[in-house]
């Protein structure tokens, strides 16, 4: 599971997150990007794992930006695959600079990977995305409480595919964020590409 906005904006940017309760009540686990400290993500960015899956390593993606906006990594043991965490500008000439950063870092690896998150992209067509991998836009997941935006989307890289994709809709969805959850189903590779 990837979230945005799971630190606070200011301070110490401390987590927002029950992390017990995730365990839980979800069998989710965050995959640690820090040591210590109260933040739970990269400028908000977190990825939650099943307490089952191995986590092989996590980092922080740099990308450039004006605003507390960026990316993380969680490259997981099994399956072999890299799950990437964004929140891009909102400023169009910044996000493709941060498009582009992102295809060198993640693109290098050659491990298959999702990209998922807000990408700040309002044209309804890819464009620049489509460097990345193939774009997966599951519909209208923004304003929450009237949705008329495909900001939030995935990005398949190498041999992953998926059997569908949709916006999760629901009250309590609709009051826990500006933007709807978005769900995908995917077909993970069979067998580590190195």
């Amino acid at each position: 599971m990837v979230l945005q906005e799971a630190d606070k904006r200011f301070g110490a940017r401390e987590g927002v997150l029950y992390l017990d309760r995730l365990a839980e009540d979800l069998g989710l686990k965050l995959a640690r990007l820090t040591r210590g400290g109260t933040s739970h993500g990269w400028h908000g960015n977190v990825v939650l794992v099943r307490h089952q899956i191995p986590v092989a390593s996590t980092r922080r993606l740099m990308l450039p930006s004006l605003e507390p906006r960026g990316a993380v990594l969680v490259r997981l043991e099994t399956p072999p695959l890299e799950i990437v965490g964004v929140h891009l500008a909102l400023n169009r000439r910044i996000r493709e600079r941060q498009v582009s950063r992102l295809y060198r870092l993640v693109t290098r690896s050659g491990r298959p990977a999702v990209i998922a998150g807000d990408f700040n992209h309002w044209n309804p067509r890819p464009g620049l995305l489509n460097t990345l991998g193939r774009v997966i836009s599951p519909g209208d997941s923004f304003h929450s409480s009237a949705p008329i935006a495909q900001l939030d989307k995935f990005i398949l890289v190498g041999d992953i595919s998926h059997m569908g994709a949709h916006v999760h809709k629901s009250d309590m969805a609709a009051i826990a964020s500006d933007h709807l959850p978005i769900v995908i189903d995917i077909v993970p590779p069979k067998k580590d590409t190195q």
